[in-house]
């Protein structure tokens, strides 16, 4: 996955990909120190408004 995604080159070959190609970043950590609900409403204006 991180040679289709442009972060490594590969050992031998060529990857060809689609010039517009988008690839979605996700750190599973990144709101270990926060509840759920918490970081739900940070993901979604709608709820976290007044």
């Amino acid at each position: 996955m991180k040679v289709l995604a442009g972060d490594l080159e590969p050992d031998s070959g060529a990857v060809v990909r689609p010039e517009k190609t988008s690839v979605l970043r996700q750190d599973q950590y990144a709101f270990e120190e926060h509840r759920v609900l918490d970081a739900v409403v940070v993901g979604n204006h709608k709820l976290g408004a007044p």
